[in-house]
């Protein structure tokens, strides 16, 4: 599989999850919402459920912007650089995203440890790891979706162009 057949899968599938994951989370505030004012009688759960599935969302489409290249940005602080040194720049600032990135990836497995007998307060058979799992998941899509963009960064700043510049 090529690196852009790859893109195209990854593509399609991080973005139905996250589309996913936005219906699920409007169901969920739609649902308390119904259950609160139409029924007068709220669920315990749903505030709960749906932080978390906000976070989920937080994370997993951070991944997906990454991997659009929409994040915010500073192109044209980039433009105004040298060609030498954007390149540098374009490396270094690359490398330390990724080791963020990593580096969360690595915090979060660190955290499940405290997080084994810790259950949701709303739904208590439900384990703290399947929200927090968010974190090291959504930060490993996150690399996975720079590491992706990577060469196409490379030869962009290698050539003088600098994305999002109009």
């Amino acid at each position: 599989m090529t690196l852009d057949a790859f893109k195209r899968w990854y593509d399609r599938l991080l973005g139905a999850f996250v589309f996913a994951l936005m219906v699920v989370t409007t169901g969920v505030v739609l649902l308390g919402i119904f259950f609160r004012y139409v029924l007068n009688d709220s669920l315990v759960w749903y505030d709960e459920v749906g932080e978390y599935l906000l976070v989920w969302l937080t994370y997993y489409g951070s991944a997906y912007a990454a991997l659009k290249r929409q994040h915010i940005g500073f192109p044209n602080l980039a433009a105004m650089l040298p060609p030498r040194v954007r390149f540098g720049a374009t490396l270094a600032v690359e490398t330390l995203v990724i080791a963020f990135f990593a580096m969360m990836v690595w915090i979060g497995f660190v955290v499940f440890e405290f997080l084994e007998y810790e259950t949701m307060v709303s739904l208590q058979w439900v384990n703290m790891r399947v929200p927090f799992s968010a974190i090291p998941l959504g930060a490993l899509l996150f690399v996975v979706s720079e590491l992706i963009n990577l060469p196409t960064l490379i030869r962009e700043a290698r050539a003088g162009i600098v994305h999002g510049t109009h």
